[in-house]
């Protein structure tokens, strides 16, 4: 998404001389324009991630440190429950302490959560917002479902999984972190935005 500053339009003239006059609304200033008569912008590129943090719609849900984790358990998931926006998942982290096998998928039907609440914070300090989900940690209610990622870290690592808010979770539908092996302490951090 690109931002274009600076200029706020008050009038558009034609000058006696055929070009057309650009004024600041506030100050009655005129667009600059360099030698090859291209006007001056101030653009700022930013994600949509950072666009919704700015408005107070960007959270992590970060789980405690689970303790002792059977195989096949839910380490965390997570369901969109706001009526109208979408949920985009930004990234993950998952940290273990033995070598554990790891899934993402989506479960394959409607979920009623069953586990500990997660409560998602928001990235913007200054925004009231709460998010519209609901997050639990060692859910138990869920089917797997359709996986998207798997991976095996070994004791002591993270892994890390950017999916720059590809993963797309319409109303009531959710994203679940499982342990498919391993019997470990774990760690599972997930931002997620509500794009403007």
């Amino acid at each position: 998404m690109i931002k274009l500053i600076g200029i706020v339009i008050a009038a558009m003239c034609i000058s006696p001389l055929g070009a057309v006059v650009i004024k600041d609304a506030s100050t009655g200033q005129t667009a600059a324009v360099d030698s090859d008569r291209r006007l001056a912008t101030f653009a700022i590129t930013e994600s949509q991630f950072e666009d919704a943090a700015e408005d107070g719609n960007a959270y992590a849900w970060v789980t405690p440190v689970i303790h002792n984790t059977a195989d096949g358990v839910t380490l965390i998931l997570i369901k969109n429950t706001n009526p109208i926006s979408e949920l985009h998942i930004e990234k993950m982290w998952v940290s273990v302490t033995t070598n554990a096998g790891i899934i993402a998928h989506f479960p394959t039907s409607e979920v009623t959560p069953t586990g500990t609440t997660v409560t998602g914070v928001n990235l913007n300090t200054q925004s009231s917002n709460s998010a519209d989900a609901t997050a639990v940690h060692s859910e138990t209610n869920n089917v797997q479902g359709n996986i998207i990622w798997h991976t095996f870290p070994e004791a002591g690592e993270s892994e890390i999984v950017e999916f720059d808010g590809a993963i797309i979770l319409g109303q009531n539908s959710s994203f679940a972190i499982d342990l498919v092996s391993g019997t470990l302490r774990s760690q599972v951090t997930i931002w997620g935005h509500y794009p403007n």
